[in-house]
């Protein structure tokens, strides 16, 4: 918010919060968060025209767009516990705007949520207003710890998705012209709502995909004298790989890849899919589309009889057989014929 109020002073931004010290901290001279950047970005605009304030219904009523930026973590208990994301939040948050709207307003998604949260959002908005109209908008943001002011400075893109309606363009134009005041028109890409709640996801998935395929690497590296680092600057020089995200560590710090991942992987396994097939329900062979979602230590080879499909670096096997780290027990599969495997180059 304190970006848009930087590079659109035309436009009047209120954060609210029910967090009266929270609040308190914002407009002290000690921010609640810390990031590189942020602070000359706030004393620049504080006063001007970013404002913050308890005053939950007043900045509900008079605001045209509303910004949704609020915790989503990871369910500890109920159906989903460990894996969906918790919401209750969220739907705190569409119930008090529903209560206190006294006209049409455009709600933006900047939350990482599942895809079709926008969809319980609507209900509970349909459910408490008072014949209000309002436009769901999902506005993910892609930044990352200690380069945030500068990611939303120069943005690689700016994902915005919406309803494919008349009065969904609308809203979707509504916000684009907020961001075109300092983002080049080609960065910006509008989407249906779907697809950019589920390009977030997807987002964390590849960048702690390629950490983890990194560390797998590393442990060959390790057994045939070859150094990680040397291999990933040779491959990171690859322009369809790219440099990044290919440091070999313990692991993935922070919350939103893990949390993001679970998310992924719950909607993966129960979303009822079109024609009424649970995705729970799947074949043997569809789950080897999980294989990049799992945990390092369960990152082996998978394997099925038909197709002989199999995926999976630093391969462990007996002579004979090969565990699938899907199958409990000492049930064990076949291990491919010779020339069996997987073919194709570089």
């Amino acid at each position: 918010m304190a970006m848009i109020a930087l590079k659109a002073p035309s436009i009047q931004v209120t954060v609210v919060d029910l967090n009266a010290a929270r609040i308190a901290a914002w407009k002290s001279d000690t921010l609640p968060i810390y990031e590189p950047g942020l602070d000359e970005v706030v004393r620049q605009v504080r006063g001007r025209n970013l404002h913050f304030s308890t005053a939950v219904a007043d900045g509900i009523r008079d605001a045209d767009i509303i910004f949704v930026s609020v915790n989503t973590p990871t369910k500890t208990y109920g159906v989903g516990a460990g894996r969906a994301a918790d919401l209750r939040y969220i739907e705190s948050v569409a119930r008090t705007i529903a209560e206190h709207a006294d006209g049409p307003k455009i709600i933006v998604e900047k939350s990482t949520i599942p895809v079709k949260t926008a969809e319980t959002i609507k209900d509970i908005l349909a459910a408490n207003s008072r014949g209000h109209t309002f436009q769901v908008l999902s506005n993910p943001e892609f930044l990352a710890e200690g380069t945030a002011v500068a990611d939303l400075t120069a943005p690689d893109r700016v994902l915005i998705g919406g309803e494919r309606t008349p009065g969904g363009e609308v809203a979707i134009q509504k916000l684009v012209d907020v961001y075109a005041h300092w983002v080049p028109r080609e960065r910006i890409i509008t989407t249906n709502l779907w697809s950019s709640e589920m390009a977030k996801l997807v987002a964390n998935a590849f960048l702690a995909q390629r950490i983890s395929s990194i560390n797998s690497i590393s442990a060959l590296c390790e057994a045939t004298g070859a150094d990680v680092d040397e291999v990933a600057h040779a491959i990171g020089r690859d322009s369809r790989i790219g440099p990044k995200f290919l440091k070999a560590s313990l692991g993935f710090g922070g919350s939103c890849f893990q949390k993001d991942i679970l998310n992924l992987s719950y909607l993966r396994a129960f979303r009822p899919a079109r024609g009424g097939r649970l995705l729970g329900e799947r074949r043997a062979d569809e789950r080897l589309a999980e294989a990049p979602l799992l945990p390092p230590d369960r990152q082996l080879p998978l394997q099925h009889r038909r197709g002989q499909a199999h995926r999976g670096a630093g391969l462990r096997l007996q002579e004979g057989y090969q565990r699938h780290p899907g199958i409990p027990g000492d049930r064990r599969l076949p291990r491919p014929a010779r020339g069996a495997g997987p073919r194709g180059g570089l």
